[in-house]
């Protein structure tokens, strides 16, 4: 029964990798007024009847998206990250607990202080993406931006 188990979770990720991923991401940085403070701006764009899991997801519910900065001496975090707007939570068949998700776009966003204005600043996304009673992988995407 465990080796079946394997097989199929097997053909499951290779069959789940040849598909278009339902999700892109892009990563840029925005000036606010203040001197300096930049907003770090990571934006999903999800493609209809899909879905991307909020970070604060209930411990039964599905892999939380999360947005790690590598830091560097050329800036400093300023706080903890937000998401752009607030999530659908409701009751999910599929994990049997409320989950809070994103469809269409959203956005993380994370202040930081420039400190040298050529310093490259890289970012890992991990998420999880559902379409009705089937999801993908959790997956980690890394991007980077400078000014």
């Amino acid at each position: 029964m465990r080796y079946i188990f394997i097989l199929l979770f097997a053909i499951f990720s290779i069959s789940s990798q040849a598909q278009q991923d339902p999700v892109t991401w892009e990563l840029s940085l925005q000036k606010t007024e203040a001197e300096n403070i930049y907003n770090l701006v990571a934006t999903a764009s999800i493609l209809d009847g899909w879905v991307i899991y909020s970070k604060d997801t209930e411990d039964d519910g599905p892999i939380p998206t999360s947005f790690e900065i590598v830091e560097n001496e050329g800036f400093a975090l300023v706080g903890d990250y937000q998401e752009s707007r607030e999530p659908i939570t409701k009751y999910s068949e599929l994990f049997e607990v409320n989950v809070s998700k994103f469809s269409d776009e959203v956005s993380l966003i994370q202040e930081v202080k420039i400190l040298d204005a050529s310093t490259t600043i890289q970012a890992a996304i991990t998420y999880m993406t559902c379409s009705g009673d089937r999801c993908l992988p959790p997956k980690e995407v890394v991007l980077q931006t400078k000014l």
